[in-house]
């Protein structure tokens, strides 16, 4: 019996917590033009009750093997982000993954922010049939809650839905008003919603964009003093589209237009504008077909697969190239090197399951620290090269679902490195020599004979 007064009373605290805010307008805009669900609310949250609240509690209902790829809370007024956190709240659905939003200054009683959320999942696309011949158009089936998901009272409400072409068999339709024009669907508004409503929200639409799901991408950047940075870069790609079933024609992929289906032959790379000595191979050696050009902003690669992508195939490759130390390794004040480079993959629109990123650095180096954008689990390890005796650090970063392009960014990684240390190798060789010129000089002078002539 305690244990269930216990229960309602923290289910109360909770549900009188949240009753300090109330909602007063979410415009909800949910972008399906690529793999991913792009959602972005605009939200004007006021205090109602009667003391400051400095957290703001937003929740995103996710089915099937959907994901968060990133999470985002932007005052409105001042552009500032704002710090989000994942967090845990008492009634919320199943399958409702929630963020705390913690507000640059209390919001006092009475008092209003406008913020903005955005949202981008991964996997919400779910292919609806979830196999497709060579000819067939792809189909996709996306689910979510028609209303915004909220601890929170909402006032008044609506929500858009844009689909990638005006082709949408189906769509939740009884919740009014709701009206259709081309590729968009308008909900709304709805006003009053009591929290934690539910309502399922459906559509069903075609959408022939290729599924770039990059399975496991290890990025490698190693660093040397002598004057070049080497990354290379290994991925493993699944087209994550509807699968493809029956015979593949190579006839029809080549001359009919309806013969591609979800597929994708072909990837952007955007490296450094400096880049040079690229080589882009896979497990039975060079891949040729592939175009590179130099602008002042970028190398471009168009990277051409060995053979295209259809529904659920894979392919694996590794692309390589090498930069020089100017533009990206720097000087500090406190007399530490400062390493800067990009830290997701450098290919346009892609999904990456599982990232690693080892920077490799000097043997020598000592006290490694990295400047990331966003939180990545990082460890370090150890590579032996040529010519080491201790190894050369290697810090690793690890993250699961990356975006791109939303988690294209730079990072740093500060380190100790002593002047002296870059004649390790050099002395090394120099070592080597003396002993092995010392020991023939040596051998000749050594009288082997027991008796002379």
């Amino acid at each position: 019996m305690r244990r269930v007064l216990a229960i309602v009373a923290l289910l109360a605290l909770a549900s009188s917590a949240f009753a300090e805010i109330k909602l007063q307008q979410v415009d909800r805009k949910i972008n399906l033009n690529s793999q991913f669900a792009r959602i972005s609310e605009a939200v004007k949250a006021k205090n109602v009750g009667d003391k400051p609240v400095s957290d703001v509690v937003f929740c995103q209902l996710l089915n099937g093997d959907a994901v968060v790829s990133l999470y985002k809370v932007v005052n409105a007024d001042t552009k500032a982000e704002l710090t989000v956190s994942p967090t845990t709240v008492e009634g919320a659905p199943a399958g409702a993954a929630c963020f705390s939003a913690k507000l640059a200054a209390p919001l006092a009683a009475g008092d209003t922010a406008s913020l903005t959320v955005t949202a981008v999942l991964a996997k919400a696309q779910v292919p609806y049939p979830k196999e497709i011949s060579q000819t067939e158009g792809q189909l996709m089936l996306y689910k979510d809650n028609l209303y915004v998901l909220s601890p929170y009272a909402v006032s008044a409400q609506t929500t858009e839905v844009t689909t990638p072409s005006s082709s949408v068999k189906s769509y939740t339709d009884s919740e009014k008003p709701v009206s259709k024009s081309d590729n968009k669907i308008k909900y709304g508004k709805y006003d009053l919603i009591k929290p934690w409503t539910l309502q399922e929200l459906s559509v069903h639409f075609e959408n022939n964009k290729p599924f770039k799901h990059i399975v496991t991408y290890v990025k490698e950047i190693e660093v040397s003093h002598w004057g070049n940075i080497y990354v290379e870069e290994k991925y493993e790609i699944k087209n994550a589209g509807a699968r493809h079933s029956g015979s593949f024609s190579r006839l029809k992929y080549a001359h009919s237009y309806n013969g591609k289906a979800n597929s994708f032959r072909d990837v952007r790379a955007v490296l450094p504008p400096s880049a040079r000595s690229l080589y882009y191979v896979d497990l039975i050696g060079n891949i040729s077909s592939s175009n590179t050009r130099k602008t002042v902003q970028a190398t471009v690669v168009d990277i051409d697969l060995r053979y295209p992508l259809m529904g659920g195939w894979k392919v694996d490759f590794t692309l390589g190239y090498s930069v020089p130390l100017t533009g990206f390794l720097f000087h500090t004040k406190g007399g530490r090197r400062k390493l800067t480079m990009d830290l997701a993959s450098p290919l346009e629109d892609v999904f990456v399951e599982d990232m690693v990123v080892r920077v490799v650095l000097p043997e020598g180096s000592s006290k490694l620290q990295a400047v990331l954008p966003y939180d990545m689990d990082q460890s370090t390890d150890v590579k032996y090269t040529y010519l080491d005796t201790t190894g050369r650090p290697v810090l690793v970063l690890h993250r699961r679902n990356v975006a791109s392009p939303e988690h294209s960014a730079k990072f740093s990684v500060e380190y100790s490195f002593a002047a002296t240390s870059i004649l390790r190798e050099p002395l090394l060789l120099v070592s080597v020599f003396f002993c092995l010129f010392a020991a023939v000089i040596a051998y000749n002078r050594l009288e082997l004979v027991i008796t002379r002539d």
